[in-house]
């Protein structure tokens, strides 16, 4: 808490009363280097400025749009490490994402893969065109409002770049890893979604395509592990 207040008077911790004679700032700073952020190396009237600066960037984001603030979560990773539900936009573009990557690799698979990537390829096609169709259909009907991206993200295309450049061993190295990542985040996002999505009748699909997502990730640490590897 940052109390505005003469410069003679500062806040003891723990206590709810101003004490005469000192200096509100000062004891602020030595309870931001008390929780260890690390500014004891600045002289006392610079890391005064610097808490003050730090303190105003938090409001900003404390400030910001819901709908940006998920944004920025889900971009970051910080949504999935929490735990927290995407919005609406943010599901659709990743999931339609998740699906054309996987769509678009695993067509890759079926000509490069080993034995055991191409039938496990070809069921990531099928299954993930359906998912893609489901999603279309729902935005195209205005259950689901929401904009479809038409092409890969930045880092996806990169994903997919580096596989087309891969041939043999490591392909199939590059291939399998990617798919248990991607199947790892496809889950935590549709079980985040599932639990507290805004639209029902999607977050009602997420959570129906969750046990298709689950079995292809186990599908895929099989595959990394070298285990045989079934359809369904």
């Amino acid at each position: 808490m940052f109390v505005v207040s003469s410069p003679k008077m500062k806040m003891v911790p723990g206590a709810s009363k101003l004490v005469p004679g000192e200096n509100p700032c000062q004891t602020a700073v030595e309870r931001l280097e008390a929780s260890s952020i690390g500014l004891g190396y600045l002289p006392k009237q610079e890391r005064c400025s610097t808490m003050k600066y730090l303190a105003s960037s938090f409001a900003l984001v404390l400030l910001a749009t819901p709908a940006l603030a998920q944004s920025i979560g889900e971009k970051t990773g910080v949504n999935s490490a929490l735990g927290v539900a995407p919005t609406t936009a943010d599901f659709v573009k990743e999931a339609a994402i998740s699906d054309m990557f996987e769509i678009q690799s695993s067509q890759l698979a079926q000509e490069r893969g080993n034995a055991s990537e191409k039938p496990f390829a070809a069921t990531m096609v099928k299954d993930h065109q359906k998912t893609s169709e489901d999603i279309k259909a729902m935005v195209s009907s205005g259950d689901v409002k929401a904009e479809l991206p038409t092409a890969l993200d930045s880092s996806h295309q990169s994903s997919l770049d580096k596989l087309k450049s891969l041939k043999g061993a490591d392909f199939s190295s590059r291939y399998d890893s990617d798919q248990v990542s991607g199947h790892k985040d496809a889950v935590s996002l549709f079980e985040r979604y599932a639990k507290g999505g805004e639209n029902a009748k999607l977050k009602d699909w997420a959570d129906k395509t969750l046990p298709t997502l689950r079995h292809h990730l186990e599908m895929a640490q099989d595959l990394a592990a070298g285990k045989t590897v079934g359809s369904h």
